[in-house]
């Protein structure tokens, strides 16, 4: 009987130092591992990570600023820009989504339905409306709606109208050359990039706003044309009385 005893003992014993030994190793093993994982994201992969974290909590929209004015020979403008404010939402801090897209397309003359799709969006910046009346922004900006916000911005406009038009050409919404003197000149007239760089937390609410001029581009320049507004007038005139 205390022989069998002390063996139960012996083979307790020796299960109990394999068992001890095992979690030992299963320790060893864990915390190596979680040392070589640890080493790979804070030094091998660093850099990758930073960048990719502070894409997830920042939002950066471009805004092209101070094109070039376009002249005639006689210093007549023929293509400048005037001060605009568009209007932007930041979806997740809009609470009555409904009212909202209602008061927006109301004030901004837009589809409220297309409206209302928009703030299903997960980002913190949502266009609406670019480069509005200041009449329309100006009641709005009363309301004073949760979520809805306005930035200034430059509106490309052509002073004589459909003068010289198919010369002087045309600008798209953010104000890049797409024809005639705008589009071939795009390089000396294309203004400086601002960048706006909206800050979120991890729900993807705003915490903050931040303005910044990058020179992403060169500063314009003006552009002034060997032509003469009252000549092209007077030839324009008398075309369209032939055609």
């Amino acid at each position: 009987m205390r022989k069998k005893n002390q063996t139960l003992s012996k083979d307790f014993r020796s299960t109990l130092r394999f068992r001890l030994i095992l979690i030992a190793c299963l320790f060893i093993l864990y915390g190596t591992a979680l040392g070589v994982r640890l080493f790979f994201l804070q030094i091998i992969n660093h850099d990758e990570l930073v960048a990719q974290s502070k894409k997830q909590y920042k939002d950066i929209t471009k805004i092209v600023y101070g094109r070039g004015t376009i002249f005639d020979r006689n210093q007549n403008e023929l293509a400048m820009n005037i001060e605009v404010e568009s209007v932007s939402i930041t979806p997740l801090e809009i609470a009555d989504k409904r009212r909202t897209a209602k008061l927006l397309a109301s004030h901004l003359h837009l589809d409220s339905e297309k409206i209302y799709k928009k703030f299903s969006s997960k980002r913190p910046f949502v266009w609406i409306k670019r480069k509005c009346d200041l009449q329309e922004t100006q009641t709005l900006r009363r309301l004073g709606l949760p979520g809805v916000g306005f930035i200034r911005e430059q509106k490309r406009i052509y002073p004589k109208r459909e003068l010289a038009a198919n010369v002087t050409g045309f600008v798209g919404m953010d104000n890049q050359g797409l024809a005639g003197v705008e589009h071939f000149y795009q390089s000396t007239l294309k203004g400086t990039t601002l960048r706006r760089v909206i800050e979120k937390d991890a729900r993807g609410r705003n915490i903050g706003a931040i303005r910044q001029t990058g020179m992403l581009k060169t500063q314009s320049k003006d552009v002034v044309l060997t032509l003469d507004e009252v000549v092209q007038f007077i030839a324009e005139h008398h075309l369209k009385d032939q055609i």
